[in-house]
């Protein structure tokens, strides 16, 4: 039998059959994800951000562009379309509401370095 990801630690199927979609939409409603990124907050910066959607951990995490489908009414759990061949869209970062990274050559080239080196 195939294992059933929704089932996972990770999953928001997961935790809202714990605190409810009610307070799911809450706590996400909460995140300064977009002011973090505009505050350059380590961690939280656009080039951070990007690494993350782009090892495909964004589309559960980032809170700004999924396919997620919530639960219907009586049971526990929803689910993502997850693609064997990899996300069918990311975020932008027009569609975050951030402006574009730009940086000098020495900065471009330090984030392709360490995108090498975080995807391996």
């Amino acid at each position: 039998e195939r294992f059933d990801a929704r089932y996972s630690a990770h999953s928001p199927a997961e935790v809202c059959r714990f605190v409810g979609l009610d307070e799911y939409n809450r706590v996400r409603a909460l995140s300064n994800a977009k002011q973090d990124m505009l505050d350059n907050k380590p961690g939280s910066t656009l080039r951070d951000n990007a690494l993350n959607i782009g090892a495909g951990t964004g589309q559960y995490m980032s809170g700004y562009k999924t396919d997620y489908v919530f639960p219907a009414a009586g049971t526990c759990c929803g689910s993502f379309s997850v693609y064997w061949t990899g996300q069918k869209g990311v975020a932008t970062p027009e569609s975050m509401g951030v402006p574009k990274w730009s940086g000098t050559p020495e900065e471009n080239t330090q984030m392709v370095r360490a995108a090498m080196r975080f995807f391996g």
